[in-house]
């Protein structure tokens, strides 16, 4: 064995032992065997400061002789700057815990170093209740962790993990082993280099016994490395793991384990196990002992004598403290599901009607003192009674409970290889003031929940995340899974402050990440998946450059302001691809709170994916460059042609996830990814990624010659970089901080200093034109940055009051196609008199397939139904909160998508130029499978407008100017009722241009469209709404509309 310093000297001695021949090498990288090969011939890397060991063979029993390929590629990543010395050298769990004793308290980093191949073995067990021992390492020092040769500067990495021939520093070779648990206080902790696990593990379920985590001594749902404090933790470089059993053995991504079959409810909140063979309905006589099972609502198991019975009333709070339970004594007339069966005590009081659930032999009641009840129910099999996976240990945890919160400044988890754990990365911050956080470059896979979370739990936290450069593959967990482990890659969400006021989290980024499921894994995960629970809400968030294949929802931002993503990619790569419930898509709910979070531009660009859904409030999604690539969700029958060359391969490697989704992106014009290689895309970095622009909302229906303030808009760029804002002539601007809202450059004319970051506004005069666009701002840092302002229309149709009983009808046309969604305009509508349950339009009352109607619940809100119930597609109510104004003309647009899974998505409704917000009971299809014909929309015959076709209901009393229809066979062809352009397009100015209903770039000629003159009373003007052969229909579906009674003035 012939050990070399550097490359140069390893080649000198090759050439002197075998001259310019073929040379038998054995390559290795450490003392574990790290070797780097291939088939047919061997790379040693060239990187000067990796010694490696070669033992060279001359043909004398040599164990190989292959040809040798010189590598010259370099680690991708970054690497721990580390003194040459260290403060103390350990081998083993007794002087590992003597150097934490002899640090400092605190103020001097203390650097301990770990042998290399040292495993310091500090004891798994971390419970000291059970007759068990507390082994968790404590102390609040500021102390360093890392092996010796790092201290020495040798790295040393695992050879192409990512099948793109490069090798990376999140790959680096961890030469020590950690086992046992840390919960660090206070101290500037630090971690690098280590494999972190544990050495127990519950014995596997059977169909009747079970081990819990707990029985072992381990605490159930615990964090191998803990930090609470004030200062500013890292975790880095490290690889976490536990596996499915007590030999770390990885999980297969393709195997459902018996522990993964769903018991019937589980507590969360307690972490507690609820087993349930039926829930049923029953009927109790007072001081019977008999219950009659009228109705079987849950579950497979058959009652049976024995199983133990916990019943309450369904009109109480179930788990408040109510329910009885008791056990079956005999069968009576059931035979495992409906009759009448015996229990052994009687019901103490009469349950009539009661909800009743029957649960396992052996189990207790139902505990009482949980929040909620996560139901499972998933698998028709077996019911194990605990799940070892939903509550084994995770990797690392910022905050452990909330009396031990994170306060520090900033927190860094990066460059980790966590794999086979329960969760990865979860922090929490409860700090007053601004704090960044860093979950960066880290490979994570085979998870059974969340690979990344952060929290927090004060309105001031200011929380700045870097979410960049991950590599999130292959969950383990599938939502019908035991505790129904939903595993997102990014998830993210507030405590409730106790305010409606609305709380930014800015600037967070999220950069060169791939979250990427392999079409051979049974798991799941939602990528960005970002709560923002309660109050809170992004503001500034970017998202770059980033890949979702095959990811349950893409991009999900549950309320968010001024969000800029762009050059992403996300996908989903089968027809029925078992990870995917939700299609890959970009997502924004701006509102949780009220009308809380203000409005903003959500701004997509370059961006490749399979749908942008909107939801209630005021969204505004702006488009630009987009390419939705000709992939339709799959559940509506994508097309099964091959899409990903790249990834035909069985087991595909992180760099085949990548060139799958990749090849998806052209040169001309740029769309989809701006990096064409794993490595490049690993290489991105936050300042090379970002452009100064402003994005603002549109304004129309603007009186000519008004004064208009825009919306104020984020700032993009690197937070803090002084740009110069340069306002066109006449037009005034404004800058404020993001958090506090605080005017920092008050409104002014002049060129002055704003930074990247900041909230901007620009004020200035309307056109004095009506129907007319301005561009209204100015340059920020050279770029221009202009909203949309537009003036009102002028030009009116013709009115048609119905004078209280007027009212007419459409028939229905003759149209064989199938729909999928629609889009319907009134017109110019005014309701002179709010009665309840007046009808605007519908073919029928009850039942209604088209029906928009004024609520008989009280006044200001419309109530619409859309494919009604006795439809075999079944019915959507959608109501809407529009107020009850009596003195002005209103445009209301109402459209619906039934390709969507999103309630507030299907039914959506625009009043003028906003979007309405959902009220009341509403029962809306959203299962986003939902097709129509003609009929399930006009009815039997036809829609009747005041009145329904029949004329047997109540007359609005009102007037209108127009009636657009329209029905969509793929509802990714319907023009978004939200978007300016396509309001103004259903103005007189722009319909009468093609008088058929179009407008060209914005409106096709729809299947109904009334307008015209209101004519003689005596029907004698053709051609009019009181004609006696009625208005024509200028759509393509023909006819006319009807006057039926009275007479429209």
């Amino acid at each position: 064995m012939v050990n070399f310093a550097s490359m140069s000297e390893a080649l000198d001695y090759i050439r002197s032992q075998t001259g310019a021949g073929p040379v038998a090498l054995q390559v290795t990288m450490d003392s574990y065997g790290y070797a780097v090969y291939s088939p047919d011939a061997i790379t040693i890397p060239a990187t000067p400061s990796l010694p490696c060991t070669l033992t060279a063979y001359t043909g004398k029993g040599g164990v190989l002789s292959l040809p040798v390929t010189w590598s010259a590629s370099t680690a991708i990543g970054e690497l721990p700057t580390l003194p040459g010395s260290w403060d103390a050298l350990v081998t083993n769990a007794a002087e590992y815990l003597a150097a934490i004793a002899a640090a400092p308290a605190s103020g001097t980093p203390y650097y301990i170093a770990v042998q290399d191949g040292a495993t310091i073995d500090l004891g798994s067990t971390n419970m000291s209740t059970g007759g068990f021992t507390d082994y968790t390492v404590r102390h609040s020092k500021d102390i360093v962790v890392a092996p010796q040769s790092w201290y020495q500067g040798i790295f040393q990495y695992m050879p192409d993990p990512f099948g793109d021939g490069n090798v990376y520093t999140r790959m680096v070779v961890r030469p020590c082993t950690i086992v046992g648990w840390h919960e660090l206080s206070s101290g500037d902790a630090k971690i690098y280099g280590m494999k972190r696990t544990i050495n127990l593990y519950p014995t596997a379920p059977t169909s009747s016994t079970y081990q819990k985590w707990e029985d072992i001594g381990v605490n159930p749902l615990d964090y191998l490395d803990t930090y609470y404090g004030t200062k500013s933790p890292d975790f880095s470089w490290c690889e976490y793991y536990i596996g499915k059993d007590a030999a770390h053995t990885p999980f297969g991504i393709g195997t459902k384990e018996y522990d993964m079959y769903s018991p019937d409810a589980w507590c969360y909140t307690g972490s507690s196990l609820i087993t349930r063979a039926r829930q049923f309905k029953a009927n109790y006589v007072s001081g019977s002992n008999v219950m009659d099972v009228t109705s079987i609502t849950r579950g497979a198991m058959p009652l049976a004598v024995g199983q133990i019975i916990e019943y309450w009333d369904a009109t109480a709070n179930a788990g408040a403290g109510g329910s009885v339970v008791t056990t079956i004594a005999s069968l009576g007339t059931g035979t495992g599901d409906l009759g009448t069966y015996n229990l052994t005590d009687p019901s103490p009081v009469n349950l009539t009607g009661g909800n009743t659930s029957a649960s396992a032999t052996g189990n207790n009641s139902r505990p009482v003192d949980t929040d909620f009840v996560l139901d499972g129910w998933g698998d028709n099999a077996d019911y194990p009674q605990y799940n070892r996976f939903a509550f084994m240990p995770s990797a690392i945890k910022i905050e452990k409970d909330t009396g031990n919160t994170f306060t520090g400044p900033s927190v860094k988890c990066t460059y980790n290889y966590i794999h086979d754990c329960l969760d990865g990365i979860r922090g929490r911050s409860s700090r007053n003031g601004t704090l960044d956080v860093y979950y960066t470059d880290n490979y994570i896979t085979r998870m059974y929940h969340d690979c990344t979370r952060w929290n927090w739990s004060s309105k001031n936290a200011k929380g700045v995340l870097h979410w960049l450069r991950n590599i999130i593959t292959n969950p383990v967990g599938h939502n019908n899974d035991g505790q129904q482990p939903h595993s997102d890659t990014w998830q993210a969400h507030g405590s409730n402050s106790g305010t409606t006021t609305g709380s930014p989290m800015a600037h967070w980024r999220s950069i060169g990440n791939l979250c990427a499921v392999d079409q051979n894994c049974r798991g799941m995960f939602q990528n960005h998946y970002l709560q923002m629970t309660y109050d809170y809400y992004t503001m500034g968030m970017e998202i770059v450059n980033n890949i979702g294949l095959n990811v349950n929802k893409f991009i999900a931002v549950l309320a968010q302001r001024s969000t800029w993503v762009r050059n992403c990619i996300g996908v989903t790569q089968d027809v029925a691809h078992p990870n995917v419930s939700v299609v890959a898509s970009v997502y924004s709910n701006r509102d949780p709170v009220s009308t809380s979070v203000p409005d903003s531009v959500m701004q997509v660009d370059d961006t490749i994916c399979e749908g942008f859904p909107l939801s209630s409030g005021n969204d505004r999604i702006t488009l630009q460059q987009l390419r939705v690539k000709s992939l339709p969700p799959w559940f509506i029958g994508r097309d099964t042609t091959a899409t990903f060359t790249n990834l035909n391969r069985l087991t595909p490697t992180v760099n085949d996830m990548f060139l799958a989704a990749s090849e998806l992106s052209v040169s001309s014009p740029t769309t989809g990814l701006t990096v064409s290689t794993l490595a490049d895309m690993m290489q991105l970095t936050e300042a090379s990624s970002h452009i100064i622009a402003a994005h603002f909302i549109p304004v129309a229906g603007v009186t000519p010659s008004a004064t208009v303030t825009l919306a104020p808009a984020y700032i993009h760029g690197v937070p803090g970089t002084v740009v110069s804002v340069v306002p066109d002539a006449g037009v005034e601007w404004q800058t404020t901080d993001p958090y506090t809202g605080a005017v920092v450059q008050a409104f002014t004319t002049s060129t002055a200093n704003a930074q990247c970051g900041q909230l901007i506004s620009f004020r200035g005069a309307a056109s004095a034109s009506y129907l007319t666009e301005t561009a209204l701002g100015g340059t920020i840092g050279g770029v221009a940055c202009r909203g949309r302002v537009i003036t009102v229309s002028n030009t009116f149709f013709p009115t048609a009051d119905n004078q209280v009983t007027a009212y007419s009808r459409i028939a229905k046309p003759t149209d064989a196609r199938t729909f999928k969604g629609f889009i319907v305009a009134l017109i110019g509508l005014k309701v002179d008199t709010w009665t309840n349950g007046a009808i605007v339009m519908a073919d029928k009352n009850t039942n209604g397939y088209a029906k928009v109607a004024l609520s008989t619940l009280g006044p200001g809100r419309f109530v619409t139904q859309w494919l009604g119930s006795t439809s075999t597609e079944g019915g959507s109510i959608a109501n809407f909160d529009v107020s009850t104004d009596t003195t002005n003309r209103h445009t209301y647009i109402f459209a619906g998508d039934f390709t969507q899974l999103d309630s507030n998505q299907v039914i959506r409704c625009v009043k003028d130029y906003t979007l309405q917000v959902h009220g009341g009971t509403e029962t809306i299809n959203a299962n986003g499978t939902e097709t129509f014909s003609i009929g399930d929309f006009f009815g039997a015959s036809g829609i009747g407008l005041f009145d329904v076709y029949a004329g047997t209901s109540t007359n609005l009393d009102g007037s209108i100017q127009g009636l657009w229809i329209e029905l969509y066979e793929d509802p990714a062809t319907m023009p978004d009722i939200t978007n300016v352009d396509v309001i103004n397009a259903l103005t007189r100015d722009k319909l009468d241009i093609n008088g058929d209903g179009s407008v060209t770039g914005v409106l096709a000629r729809p299947m109904v469209y009334i307008q015209g003159p209101v004519g003689a009373s005596d029907g004698s003007t053709v051609d009019s709404w009181n004609a006696t052969a009625g208005i024509t229909n200028l759509g393509y579906g023909g006819g006319a509309m009807t006057k039926q009674t009275g007479t429209y003035a």
